[in-house]
């Protein structure tokens, strides 16, 4: 059995982004949808991000943006994109919300789908001290770690860190710094685009599932799975 391919189920990562100006309310109520079909089995934990707000917490998403008294709603209308995770753990109890998505450091902002096999290797070979339990916290330290020993070359840095990686990732990774968002994988995890066009608006949605999209707020629409979408 390919305990990578089962894994992938383990959590979920949906996005959306509007080329054309800040979020709807129409996207925001897309992308509440798709982290609430993310949630059914992935319940353990979620959490988003976009520039002005970084969010999680412990239990299931259920619907949580639609109805809290946060005021997310309004906030993520302040920027064009938003990155959402539901988590189902698999290592670092989410009772601790340090161990949860997304994890963030003073550069980077990063939500991951899949599971390491080396990370406690990873942690120990490159002398790494933290207490985060979550395998996926290695990533953001190896990022930050190349981000800054490769002259803040980031396509240099992610080549470095996932050379590093063994078993599976699904991985969006937010540089504060440049405020550009990333998406890269490796062939034991699927991510699926979503690219709609609405009056005079484009926007991308992104989800780990593809029946993700298939209550969709826009009538038109053409999914593509990413390796087709994406440039290598």
């Amino acid at each position: 059995v390919n305990t990578n391919k089962i894994i992938e189920k383990a959590n979920q990562i949906q996005f959306i982004k509007n080329f054309n100006k800040n979020l709807s309310v129409e996207d925001i109520i897309q992308f509440n949808s798709m982290m609430d079909d993310g949630c059914k089995i992935n319940n353990n934990a979620f959490g988003f991000f976009n520039n002005q707000i970084t969010h999680k917490q412990k239990g299931k998403y259920d619907n949580f943006i639609l109805k809290d008294t946060n005021n997310f709603f309004n906030e993520l209308k302040k920027e064009s994109f938003v990155v959402g995770h539901n988590r189902l753990t698999t290592n670092g109890s989410e009772d601790n919300n340090n161990n949860n998505h997304p994890f963030e450091n003073s550069q980077f902002i990063l939500c991951h789908n899949g599971i390491l096999n080396n990370y406690l290797q990873l942690k120990k070979e490159n002398n790494l001290k933290y207490e985060i339990e979550t395998d996926s916290y290695v990533i953001l330290e190896l990022i930050t770690k190349f981000y800054n020993e490769n002259n803040k070359n980031i396509i240099k840095t992610i080549q470095n860190t996932t050379e590093k990686l063994q078993g599976s990732f699904s991985i969006m990774l937010y540089n504060k710094e440049t405020k550009l968002l990333y998406y890269f994988r490796n062939g034991y995890t699927d991510f699926y685009f979503c690219l709609v066009r609405r009056k005079d608006e484009t926007i991308l949605l992104g989800s780990t599932s593809k029946s993700n999209f298939d209550e969709l707020y826009i009538n038109k629409f053409m999914i593509f799975k990413e390796k087709n979408f994406i440039k290598k």
